[in-house]
């Protein structure tokens, strides 16, 4: 429910956890203990959305994808992370995250990462570009952003030689994923893994990176008002002024 509602950091775990509730063991026990220290530590974070009417013309739909290849602990699956968020001018909305595992295994990261897109888009995109469009009485732009070259080429050709045994063993579609995408108000486009939302979806982080990856989602700390900061990485990120956007305020590398 937390991690549902309001706590999209939790979700990774969360998933990792409920796969095992039919066989449950001590290292379970030790898992969701830190899962409750963290979140006893963490009582104040949650999401925080910034709405502004004067954007209704100009909010558009991003998702971001990602997937952890062969990263879970019990067999060779891959894990899926997504993220969907409407944005603005001075509007940003984490609407729809999630954490699941992949039915099959992949045999490569490209492979994973595309799966990951499949799920993301058909799961999560394309009902809220819907909705969206309902809403706001007007077509929405809708922009898939990945953080691999190669599923980004394989999207766009509509086929992949290497990936032919994909609609058999994941049962997804390239083509369609392509002719989607081909639609004027869609569109698939890279985005460097480090500035990747979905990221905190697929697998366990570094503090650190923990930390900066989740203000790209959304996720802030309530005590620290409008002006929320989150320190990492030798950086110091705020959101400032009311565009909303996280500025980088101050960096200890005199290069940036």
């Amino acid at each position: 429910y937390l991690c549902r509602g309001t706590r999209p950091d939790l979700s990774c775990a969360v998933a990792k956890l409920a796969r095992h509730v039919n066989a449950w063991t001590k290292r379970d026990d030790r898992a969701m203990d830190w899962l409750l220290r963290y979140v006893s530590g963490t009582v104040n974070r949650g999401l925080i959305y910034r709405a502004h009417p004067g954007d209704r013309n100009d909010v558009w739909l991003r998702v971001r994808s990602d997937a952890d290849h062969a990263g879970s602990d019990d067999s060779a699956k891959s894990t899926n992370g997504w993220c969907c968020q409407a944005i603005g001018p001075r509007t940003r909305c984490t609407l729809d995250w999630g954490s699941r595992l992949q039915g099959s295994t992949a045999k490569s990261t490209p492979e994973a990462e595309l799966v990951a897109a499949a799920d993301a888009t058909t799961r999560s995109g394309v009902p809220l570009w819907s909705l969206l469009e309902s809403i706001l009485h007007r077509e929405v732009k809708f922009e898939l952003e990945v953080d691999n070259t190669t599923l980004e080429t394989v999207v766009e050709a509509g086929w992949s030689k290497a990936m032919r045994h994909i609609k058999k063993m994941h049962r997804i579609s390239i083509g369609i994923l392509s002719d989607l995408y081909q639609h004027p108000d869609a569109n698939v486009s890279r985005v460097e893994s480090n500035e990747n939302t979905s990221d905190i979806f697929t697998k366990g982080l570094k503090p650190d990176t923990h930390t900066t990856s989740m203000w790209p989602a959304w996720i802030w700390t309530s005590s620290e008002g409008s002006r929320p900061l989150v320190r990492g990485g030798g950086r110091e990120w705020s959101v400032l002024g009311d565009a909303g956007k996280p500025f980088l305020v101050s960096n200890n590398n005199s290069n940036d």
